[in-house]
């Protein structure tokens, strides 16, 4: 590997032109001199996370209005998730795609019975927050499936 690399007249042009840098200081007393060097850099938490999905088949039968979930739809100690999205098997009852955050609930999706499919962007979830669904009630409803598609990284 080489000690150093070069980047072109245009590039740095950008560069000056991009940062608003100048040859001479404006106010002399609060310039800060840049040397003539670019270092490239990159979010290293993003070259760590791990794109996963997760599937659970839950009984939506219990008391209607409830929430439910599974055990790998929670987030693991040390871990964090962000969201990307959640797909939810059609229902007779009503439900919708629901977050447990601190104990209060927030729903995402329609309160629907179709099928669903829904981008979740960004939304994060610490450790010990999961996601389930509603119960309906309906004893139709006893095996329905939610998937989940998240990036995972460590919790520091």
């Amino acid at each position: 590997m080489k000690p150093f690399y070069w980047a072109s007249i245009p590039i740095f042009s950008r560069l000056v032109k991009r940062f608003l840098l100048q040859e001479e200081a404006w106010n002399p007393a609060e310039a800060v001199p840049l040397t003539t060097t670019i270092v490239p850099t990159t979010n290293i938490d993003d070259l760590l996370k791990e794109s996963k999905a997760a599937v659970a088949t839950l009984d939506l039968t219990g008391v209607a209005g409830t929430f439910t979930s599974a055990s790998n739809l929670k987030v693991p100690p040390g871990k964090r998730w962000t969201m990307k999205a959640g797909r939810r098997a059609a229902t007779i009852a009503n439900t919708y795609i629901i977050f447990k955050i601190g104990g209060a609930l927030y729903p995402l999706t329609d309160w629907i019975t179709t099928f669903l499919s829904q981008d979740l962007f960004l939304i994060r979830l610490a450790e010990g927050e999961e996601v389930g669904l509603v119960t309906t009630g309906d004893i139709g409803d006893t095996a329905i499936t939610l998937g989940i598609f998240y990036d995972e990284e460590e919790a520091y």
